[in-house]
């Protein structure tokens, strides 16, 4: 963020100091401003709520009950569909979940190739089958 904006945005701490900072605008914008200072007290005598922003007033209106009802509903109504093709969908539906069956035999140890350690060495699968090839010849 600049320096610039991260100034402003804390100039808050500085109230009770001597010091104060005020928002950088052009001279054209400040006698513009000063201009609305007044429209801006009589509206919020009036009770609206009403701020300048840059070069403007915003004038913010009341949430009423009238103005709530005005505004269209923009709630989506969902449609009606025929039964068949909710019974079709639900088929669908079942047929995908008997499709998702896990085969445990293949296990990710089965991929994995192993490290040989002294207290547990690898052994391919023709050592299983020939129980006498791992002898030595002193036994």
């Amino acid at each position: 963020m600049g320096l610039k904006i991260q100034i402003q945005k804390t100039k808050k701490i500085l109230n009770g100091t001597s010091y104060y900072i005020k928002e950088d605008f052009p001279k054209d914008v400040l006698i513009k401003r000063k201009e609305l200072q007044t429209e801006l007290k009589k509206e919020r005598a009036q009770g609206k709520k009403a701020f300048i922003k840059y070069d403007k007033l915003v004038i913010l209106e009341k949430n009423t009950q009238a103005g709530q009802q005005q505004l269209p509903n923009k709630k989506r109504h969902l449609s009606e569909s025929p039964e068949s093709s909710n019974n079709y969908n639900n088929n669908e539906k079942q047929n995908k979940k008997q499709h998702t069956k896990i085969n445990k035999k293949n296990n990710m140890n089965n991929f994995v190739i192993k490290k040989p350690t002294l207290l547990h060495p690898v052994q391919s699968p023709s050592y299983e089958q020939n129980p006498n090839h791992m002898k030595t010849p002193t036994e």
